[in-house]
């Protein structure tokens, strides 16, 4: 289906969330942080993810912070244009630029209906 990048920091959380992603035919990366390493590895992925998943609270940089360098770094470039959706607590007045947020007490099932909407979105 589609190729999936999410930052994740909590183990158990990251697990679930890529096991179950591809159970639903999606192919997974997930990145433990919002660090520079785990920042590095991005710029060394091959292909440009259709989504990116972001959690707010992680250590490092938290998802609001991820998502602007992706947006306004030159080198992010290449992401700039990839949709991002949060996960857990973006605080309301800071979701612009995510095409939906969704809360860590989700139904895996309708995260996966969210993140096929979000895809049919970018591709119109």
């Amino acid at each position: 289906m589609a190729y999936l990048v999410a930052f994740e920091d909590e183990l158990a959380v990251a697990t679930l969330l890529e096991y179950s992603l591809k159970n639903f035919g999606h192919s997974v990366d997930i990145f433990p942080n919002g660090c520079d390493d785990s920042l590095k590895k991005l710029l060394l992925l091959k292909n440009n993810p259709d989504l990116f998943l972001l959690d707010f609270n992680m250590p490092g940089r938290n998802g609001l912070e991820v998502l602007t360098l992706i947006r306004t770094d030159t080198a992010y470039h290449r992401f700039s244009d990839v949709p991002v959706m949060g996960i857990g607590d973006f605080p309301k007045d800071q979701r612009s630029g995510l095409v939906d947020c969704y809360p860590k007490t989700w139904a895996l099932r309708d995260l996966n209906n969210r993140i096929n909407v979000a895809l049919q979105n970018r591709t119109g």
